[in-house]
């Protein structure tokens, strides 16, 4: 098992603000990963990382422009010894411990091609909005993107059968990957853990409402020889999730943005975690959320849509309790809504991974996010 090594590319363009988390997420992974640094920004930030994380990255370039994202990762697997690819946009990170779960995975079966699992997704300014899932069964990514590209990872050998990624491709190099590998007989398996966490701001390429981006999941849906029905059901959804990612309906980003794919391919609204999807309405009385904290964080505060007598664990630890109050929120839960929320807060005594909220519902989770100089919950 210790013998699989990872090639992971770091395409940088945007989103340097998120880099550093990015770089030290992949060096608290272990021995056994390579990683390349693809550098377009022209941000002089980008060079002083790279060399405080000299020992991490095995290739790297930094050039005013390129060929654009899939020949930057291209070229950085090219470069890059490993027998298991993926990359990582700028402000993507992973979770710890994450690519030895997709290593285990690998090594107990060689003949899956594609290891993918769960991503959480934050705001710009790390507040946790939802999950993205890892769906299946993979003959639905014929009508959806149903893969979260920084929560999957693929074989050398596999991807090279099928010719590698598509540098024509801006937007939907992913999603075209995926189903090449399917169509070619690729075995998909995926984890059950959060392997990944994606920073949805507004500058990302998916935001960014680029007609091209529209063009070309239209080639993917015309190639895959959907009827025209399955086609517009597929583009209503995509479209949904662009107006929920931009904060003009109330169910936020990107979570929104499965949601509303989902329910229109197959009705109803999946939950994760103890999430409704789109929605973060808790389903059973218990949701879990995964922590992307910060350095120099030393509370979290969570608001909800009504009083709660609630218990708060961190980390599987013994449990919190803390008194509720009231406060207006503007642009709750990514949209621009104005509404009451009941706010509690939990101090962090250091570094955390997953907070566990039990609760009779049904209640909904509208936001979470880390804070400096919290007041102090009460042990309970």
């Amino acid at each position: 098992m210790a013998d699989l090594r990872f090639s992971i590319a770091v395409p940088v363009r945007s989103g340097v603000d998120w880099l550093e988390t990015n770089l030290d997420s992949l060096a608290r992974q272990g021995a056994g990963v390579a990683v390349a640094l693809l550098d377009a920004s022209a941000d002089p930030r980008v060079p002083d990382l790279a060399r405080r994380h000299s020992d991490l990255i095995s290739y790297s370039y930094h050039r005013s422009s390129d060929g654009g994202q899939a020949a930057a990762i291209r070229e950085g697997w090219e470069a890059v010894d490993g027998d298991i690819l993926g990359w990582l946009n700028a402000d993507d990170h992973l979770l710890p411990g994450a690519l030895a779960s997709v290593r285990r995975c690998f090594a107990a079966d060689p003949s899956v091609g594609v290891v993918y699992g769960q991503a959480a997704y934050v705001s710009g300014d790390g507040a946790f909005l939802g999950y993205f899932p890892a769906y299946g069964p993979a003959d639905l990514l014929g009508r959806a993107n149903v893969i979260c590209q920084p929560a999957a990872f693929v074989r050398r050998s596999a991807v090279d059968r099928v010719g590698g990624l598509d540098c024509d491709r801006h937007y939907t190099m992913d999603w075209d990957l995926w189903q090449r590998l399917f169509r070619a007989g690729c075995r998909f398996r995926s984890v059950d853990s959060v392997l990944a966490v994606v920073v949805n701001h507004a500058g990302t390429k998916t935001n960014s409402g680029s007609p091209r981006r529209t063009r070309e999941i239209e080639e993917l849906l015309a190639r895959e020889g959907l009827s025209p029905w399955q086609r517009l059901r597929t583009r209503l959804g995509i479209r949904m999730g662009d107006r929920l990612t931009s904060g003009r309906l109330r169910d936020g980003g990107a979570l929104g943005a499965l949601w509303a794919a989902f329910r229109i391919l197959r009705g109803g609204r999946p939950s994760f975690r103890g999430l409704e999807l789109g929605s973060n309405r808790v389903v059973g009385g218990e949701a879990r959320l995964v922590l992307p904290v910060p350095s120099g964080a030393d509370g979290l505060i969570v608001h909800v849509d009504r009083p709660l007598d609630m218990v708060v664990r961190i980390d599987g630890a013994s449990p919190l309790s803390s008194a509720m109050h009231r406060m207006e929120v503007v642009n709750a839960f990514g949209g621009n809504v104005k509404g009451i929320s009941h706010v509690f807060s939990v101090p962090l005594a250091g570094p955390a991974h997953e907070l566990c909220i039990t609760a009779p519902g049904p209640w909904r989770l509208l936001a979470v996010s880390c804070s400096k100089g919290m007041p102090p919950c009460v042990s309970g």
